[in-house]
């Protein structure tokens, strides 16, 4: 049986860093766009504070070493703008829309419930707020459209799908789930992750970012598991990537797409590239911070500049200086599409 590690933690991707990137099917566009809103859909790696209400009196708030900025962040201050979330609550916080386009939350999958963690409500098709709200990336996209229709002055990045591969990891490892039935519901994860892409250039869009996952059994909690547990992230991780990638190129979508698994797997054999010193423990003291680094903050670092020597925060999110090397592997993905 797969050890039921891989299993807990709210929000699941462990994108620690990238350095490049995949351009679109169509290459390099010619005209460089003027942007005014950066929109963000997605999970944990991406949430710029959807739980912060919950957690801030302990100093967290996001998924990696708080304070820092995470990537997408970073992306809206070189671009003079701001990204805040479109709603916040949870863990006992009551839900508050807000003004932002921060969409992503921690614990969402791409477009089905339940998300990680979650207090799953039935009725609602919806997590209850004693746990993550983990809103559906396709639901993200629902509230947005809501609000009216995209613009060719937006930058939308969607990134979605390690909680997919990390809830079916779960039911393998529980025996409720073969192995190849997993990777059926992976396919269509990524399908579903590809027709929020479309969505998105059918209403408005012109500027698209989206990732391949990284393989999050590579990250401290993956290796925890073992090998077995490994072996199925890294199929389940392995199959969402190539239907993303095929799935994209059939319909000739023209995204940039940011190879996270390459790249991942580039860091953690290279570090010194990234400015990493460790890649294998966590910069947050699990400990003080429940193993999970939305409760993480400078006072509960397990050294002094963890945040900047450290490739993970926890068992599966990225430090400050891994958000960094996110931001700037995105930058450079920009400016090779022209967009920038």
């Amino acid at each position: 049986m797969v050890s039921r590690r891989v299993l807990a933690l709210v929000g699941a991707v462990c994108l620690a860093g990238l350095a490049a990137c995949n351009s679109s099917v169509d290459g390099a566009s010619t005209a460089k766009p003027s942007f005014n809103r950066v929109l963000s859909f997605g999970d944990s790696l991406s949430d710029v504070g959807t739980y912060a209400p919950a957690v801030a009196s302990v100093g967290g708030g996001k998924f990696t070493t708080n304070p820092g900025p995470i990537w997408v962040e970073r992306i809206a201050t070189d671009l003079g703008l701001t990204i805040t979330p479109w709603e916040t609550g949870g863990f006992g916080a009551p839900v508050t829309v807000k003004t932002g386009y921060g969409y992503a939350q921690g614990g969402a999958r791409v477009s089905k419930q339940p998300g990680i963690d979650c207090d799953y409500v039935p009725a609602t098709d919806s997590c209850a707020i004693t746990g993550p709200l983990a809103t559906p990336q396709s639901k993200q996209l629902d509230a947005q459209l809501a609000r009216g229709n995209f613009t060719d002055h937006d930058l939308v990045f969607l990134l979605g799908g390690s909680n997919d591969v990390l809830y079916h990891a779960n039911l393998v490892a529980a025996e409720a789930e073969s192995q190849a039935v997993a990777l059926a519901e992976i396919t269509t994860a990524a399908n579903d992750q590809v027709a929020q892409i479309a969505r998105v250039l059918a209403t408005g869009g012109k500027y698209v970012v989206t990732f391949t996952l990284p393989d999050v059994g590579r990250a401290p909690d993956g290796v925890a598991a073992g090998a077995q547990a490994q072996a199925l992230i890294n199929a389940l991780v392995v199959q969402f990537n190539t239907q993303l990638r095929q799935a994209i190129a059939t319909q000739k979508l023209d995204v940039v797409v940011v190879d996270g698994y390459a790249l991942l797997n580039d860091e953690l054999s290279n570090p010194a590239k990234y400015g990493f010193t460790n890649t294998s423990g966590t910069a947050c003291n699990p400990t003080l911070t429940q193993d999970t680094s939305l409760l993480c903050s400078s006072a509960t670092l397990v050294a002094a500049n963890a945040d900047q020597t450290y490739a993970f925060a926890d068992g599966k999110h990225p430090t400050t200086r891994g958000h960094q090397a996110i931001a700037d592997a995105v930058k450079a993905a920009l400016v090779a599409k022209g967009w920038r």
